[in-house]
């Protein structure tokens, strides 16, 4: 590791220090192929590889942009929110709720306006949580500059090339996150393709639905 990566985590340290751990925040966003379908499978000794591999639901590419917060000791996981292209998808129609979770934004990633929105946010949820001080830690991704300050609010940017490294929701919660929400598409696939094999099942056979979810209902870009 370079020495003045190796001097910034100090200096990370050294300023973590004087705050109290439960108000030591990481925040990081991560791109999340929503409908691609697992890329391995078991094939049973009737089955060809060439006839499984590469079905659309494999190669499906939709992208929104996942926003992940929790605290040092991870007694306090904020609700991930969510950035897609739609402005109104029509997804909230069946669950309202999830609008205040949502931003858009034409790209489905984050940018200044959608980061001093979440900012916003964040801070009103750990006002309600603690008393300050509060340490936000972030990766250097151009999204963040637009800060404003805020009454006992301290950011700590990490280095470029570090944050693999260094990023706490980097190593492994990022990623098992991500692993639990495709078993579950897997497991609603499976659940689906299931009925759909019973008589009356009620479906329409339409392969837009072979995802877990009608295309309708899952254009959040």
């Amino acid at each position: 590791m370079p020495s003045d990566h190796a001097q910034r985590m100090e200096e990370l340290r050294s300023l973590a220090s004087k705050f109290d751990v439960n108000n030591i925040y990481n925040q990081d966003e991560s791109g999340l192929l929503y409908r691609m379908g697992p890329n391995r499978s078991y094939l049973s000794s009737s089955e060809s590889r060439s006839e499984i591999r590469g079905t659309s639901f494999q190669k499906r590419k939709q992208r929104i942009t996942t926003v992940y917060c929790v605290n040092a000791t991870g007694s306090h996981k904020l609700p991930m929110k969510y950035i897609g292209k739609s402005e109104e998808p029509n997804c909230f129609c069946d669950h309202p709720s999830a609008r205040d979770r949502y931003l858009h934004q034409k790209s489905a990633w984050m940018d200044g306006d959608g980061f001093s929105a979440w900012v916003d946010w964040w801070y009103e949820e750990v006002e309600n949580k603690s008393n300050g001080p509060w340490l936000l830690i972030l990766d250097n991704f151009s999204g963040h500059d637009e800060l404003q300050e805020l009454e006992n609010v301290t950011y700590f940017f990490l280095r470029s090339n570090t944050t693999a490294t260094y990023q706490p929701l980097d190593q492994g919660v990022i990623s098992q996150t991500k692993i639990k929400y495709r078993s579950i598409i897997l497991r609603k696939t499976i659940d689906i393709v299931s009925r759909m094999q019973q008589p009356n099942h009620g479906f329409k056979s339409n392969s837009a639905n072979a995802g877990g979810v009608s295309s309708k209902r899952s254009c959040l870009t």
